[in-house]
């Protein structure tokens, strides 16, 4: 994989950090910055990201990536030393269809930049591409996703200000005017998601699949990283959705909405837990929930630590 972004001078970095302290503004291209993956010239990568059937990429390694991309550009963006990015939520991540269909053999990149900033919260927009050949800059999109982060004090464990953003073109305007409205949606559906543990409407049995929290998986604050946590609950979900549709293939269409209530520590066991609800010839709704199986201490260790909600269809032509 290869970062890619604007080079900064030390003046411009100092500068940056004495701005983002006295809550300076910045503009959405200051944060802009990409990673691409060169499938179709480096061999190991694509075996690490290559599906086993269907010859595509596979989706929950990416969203695994995107989840820290999406934090990079947040900290490019605040420019505050001893500032970490937690990711409080996600919306609308619509690459998924185009990347799992992806011949393996051509580039893949992430571009991301940030277009909306509250108090301590910021709205990072991810990108995903596609081309054939980097060097003619056409790259062909796939959509995009909103990540969500939350700037927090390394010392303190506590949200920090961050520098307000100036938005630049008319689709960074928009995506301006509407973060508001999309944050409270969001709050609501937080809300929802501390005390809901099941779907009423739910079509089928749960699913439930269990994995250890290792060290190798934890981020800077000694918990695991919310793009570990997306890559289980893909997993949980693509199985729950693969068992109801039988025999025919299926394909991950989005990720509409993901909540991360509260990190899951080191050295539990965590339940993935996956039901199908809504289920029609063009799509099914599949919701997923992680809790901690063990140990459990208290009653409060019932409630979910995450919540997700993902849309997959049957892939006729395979």
């Amino acid at each position: 994989m290869q970062r890619r972004g604007p080079s900064f001078t030390e003046r411009e970095l100092s500068a940056w950090v004495k701005d983002a302290e006295r809550g300076s503004k910045t503009r959405p291209s200051n944060s802009w910055t990409e990673i691409r993956y060169p499938f179709a010239t480096q061999h190991l990568l694509r075996e690490r990201y290559a599906h086993h059937s269907s010859g595509g990429v596979r989706v929950e390694r990416l969203l695994e990536d995107a989840d820290s991309f999406a934090a990079d550009v947040a900290r490019r963006h605040v420019k505050r030393p001893g500032t970490r990015m937690v990711t409080a939520a996600i919306n609308s991540v619509d690459w998924l269809e185009g990347v799992a269909q992806m011949p393996i053999n051509q580039h893949l990149r992430l571009v991301g930049q940030v277009v909306w900033t509250g108090t301590s919260s910021l709205l990072v927009v991810v990108e995903a591409h596609v081309t054939s050949d980097p060097s003619s800059h056409t790259w062909q999109s796939f959509g995009s996703g909103q990540f969500w982060e939350i700037a927090i004090d390394a010392s303190s464990a506590q949200p920090v200000n961050v520098p307000p953003v100036i938005p630049d073109t008319s689709a960074e305007r928009q995506l301006f005017s509407e973060a508001a409205e999309i944050r409270n949606l969001q709050k609501a559906r937080r809300q929802q998601s501390e005390t809901k543990t099941s779907d009423a409407s739910a079509s089928s049995q749960p699913l439930h699949t269990m994995a250890w929290a290792h060290a190798q998986d934890q981020n800077a604050h000694g918990s695991i990283y919310g793009g570990h946590t997306l890559l289980h609950s893909f997993a949980a979900a693509q199985a729950c959705a693969q068992l109801h549709a039988g025999s025919t293939p299926v394909l991950p269409i989005k990720l509409v909405d993901a909540a991360f209530m509260q990190p899951h520590q080191i050295g539990t066991l965590v339940r993935y837990t996956a039901q199908v609800s809504n289920a029609s010839v063009q799509g099914a709704n599949i919701y997923t929930w992680s809790h901690e199986a063990w140990p459990r201490t208290t009653a409060a260790d019932s409630r979910p630590f995450s919540r997700m909600h993902w849309v997959f269809k049957q892939n006729t032509a395979a």
